[in-house]
This record gives C-alpha cells, sequence and structure tokens, in this order.
C-alpha cells in the first residue's frame, strides 16, 4: 500500500464514523419530522422542499448548499419509494467523506457550514 493510501485510510476511517453519526441525525430529522408533514402539507413539493430544507442546512456554502440539494432530491425520492432512511443516512456519511478527501478545495472550499465556514473564507 502507498504512503498516500496509509494516510487517506488514516483520515478517512474516522471520519466516516462521525459522517455515520451525524448523517444519521441530520437525516431522521429530514425524513422522521419534516418529510411527513411536508407531504400532508404540500404532496407536491415534498421532494423538492425536502431537498431544499436539507440543503439550507449547509449554509452558507453555496457549493456544499448545490450538492446537497442534488442529493436531497435523489434521497428522498428514494426513501419517498422504499422508506429506507438508514441507507440514505450511511449513503449520506460515504459520500461526505469522498467530497472531503477528493473534491479540490478550490471547488468545494471547505465542507464546514455557518460560523466555521464563514472564518475560513476570512470574513
Amino acid at each position: 500500500m502507498s504512503s498516500e493510501g496509509s494516510i487517506l485510510t488514516a483520515v478517512a476511517i474516522p471520519a466516516l464514523g462521525y459522517y455515520v453519526a451525524w448523517a444519521l441525525v441530520q437525516q431522521y430529522i429530514i425524513v422522521a419530522y419534516i418529510f411527513p408533514r411536508l407531504n400532508v402539507l404540500v404532496p407536491k413539493y415534498t421532494l423538492v422542499l425536502s431537498a431544499a430544507i436539507f440543503s439550507y442546512l449547509h449554509f452558507p456554502n453555496f457549493s456544499l448548499m448545490n450538492v446537497t440539494f442534488v442529493m436531497g432530491l435523489l434521497w428522498y425520492a428514494r426513501y419517498q419509494k422504499y422508506g429506507n432512511w438508514y441507507a440514505i443516512a450511511i449513503s449520506h456519511a460515504f459520500l461526505a467523506v469522498v467530497f472531503r478527501e477528493i473534491v479540490p478545495e478550490q471547488w468545494r472550499i471547505s465542507g464546514e457550514v455557518g460560523l466555521v465556514f464563514l472564518s475560513k473564507l476570512g470574513l
């Protein structure tokens, strides 16, 4: 194994545990609380609004908001069809690590949100 692979594994594996826990919380909030209420109030727009809310949770990191909006559309369409939010959370965690480790920093700026993101911009 190359030293680069060792470094990636040393960073990605602990991060995956953190992301699984955090993704479970985020997805539970969306699919157990927000999604069903939107489905009653505005069933025609449930997918788009759920994805938009999930995306907004990543404000003000606009590159991350764009990615999470698209993924939210895909995840919540799968949830609506199959009802399995655990798979969504695992996918969320895995893709978050991939995004953090593979996407160049100049494209993603950071995986941070809120004030931490703004501080990385020097604001």
